[in-house]
């Protein structure tokens, strides 16, 4: 149960990976909570109120305190409830080398890797170019990651689904979109862990309720695109 009887609130946007990743954590650890899709052409004061700094998704209302920014919402999962009998699993590794490990290729994946995505997506010429090297070059170090952490495993963590592979889970429903609009393909044949991971990942309860389905994903990022193109001409 949620802390004091009081369910969560969720400020969402359908395809965005940094609210999905927040779903799938409240999901994993048994938190009931409910959520309001964000009109971010006409945001609402009570959203606004939840997150006046950025003003972006996710923002999360708890016990009436708001709290926004993915990565800081998914420790405050943790810390608020990995103690309940509810909870499906631990997020953040035990250990503090783990954890900070954890903490680095969370921002890597934010940062740089779905950076790289995105721009993959919504530019053209030279510019995409760049960045579908920057993405695949991610990918190959996601890879080396993987590997590394998982100690053979099936997880970032080992045998636990938690924080790291919560942070990726919600791009793998993006990428056949980066692929199409980028008009290249992943090399899955060079990384073998990922690929695998993926494919576990994707038939994770949690991760199948929350993620749109590729062809949502396109359609969005596609009109994103045209807009983003329309811009820069």
């Amino acid at each position: 149960m949620a802390s004091n009887g009081e369910k969560v609130k969720v400020f969402t946007f359908s395809i965005s990976p940094f609210v999905n990743r927040v779903l799938i954590a409240l999901e994993e650890m048994g938190v009931p909570y409910d959520s309001q899709e964000v009109d971010m052409n006409n945001k609402s004061p009570e959203f606004l109120e939840a997150n006046p700094v950025y003003k972006k998704v996710p923002a999360i209302v708890h016990n009436g305190k708001p709290l926004s920014e993915s990565l800081v919402i998914l420790e405050y999962i943790h810390d608020t409830w990995s103690s309940s009998p509810s909870a499906g699993t631990t997020l953040m590794p035990k250990d503090p080398y783990d954890k900070a490990i954890a903490r680095f290729w969370a921002d890597f994946v934010d940062k740089k890797f779905w950076a790289a995505g995105w721009r993959t997506a919504m530019t053209e010429g030279e510019s995409q170019e760049e960045a579908k090297m920057e993405f695949v070059d991610s990918f190959l170090l996601l890879e080396e990651a993987l590997r590394k952490t998982s100690g053979g495993k099936p997880f970032f963590g080992g045998d636990t689904f938690g924080y790291l592979d919560i942070v990726l889970a919600p791009y793998i429903s993006l990428w056949p979109a980066v692929e199409i609009l980028g008009d290249f393909k992943i090399p899955f044949d060079r990384c073998p862990h990922l690929s695998a991971w993926a494919q576990l990942v994707s038939q994770r309860q949690s991760v199948k309720k929350i993620l749109p389905t590729p062809e949502t994903a396109l359609e969005l990022i596609a009109g994103r695109r045209k807009q983003a193109l329309s811009t820069s001409n």
